[in-house]
């Protein structure tokens, strides 16, 4: 199936999920970094930007490469789906 082969609502729709996978990725990377970069240390500085410096290359960094694709492709299939649909005067877009 290709993504020509689509109707203009299950674009919209199929736009909307991957948007969602996409913010949902980064709110996990994000969850992820602030647990690694809050965890007890032993008091000394270095522990600490280490964990920083972890959580944002090892939580953040791979969230966010794997969010970006997702909010892109989805807000591309959403602009498609306004573009071909004419019966979105009747329904209206969320």
């Amino acid at each position: 199936m290709s993504y020509d082969d689509l109707d203009p609502v299950s674009k919209q729709k199929l736009g909307k999920i991957f948007q969602w996978i996409g913010i949902a990725a980064i709110s996990v990377g994000v969850i992820g970094g602030i647990l690694v970069a809050l965890a007890p240390t032993e008091g000394t500085d270095m522990t600490t930007r280490q964990n920083i410096l972890f959580g944002i290359s090892c939580c953040f960094g791979p969230s966010l490469l794997a969010a970006i694709p997702a909010l892109i492709v989805g807000g591309m299939m959403r602009r498609a789906a306004r573009d071909d649909d004419s019966g979105s005067l009747y329904r209206g877009w969320d």
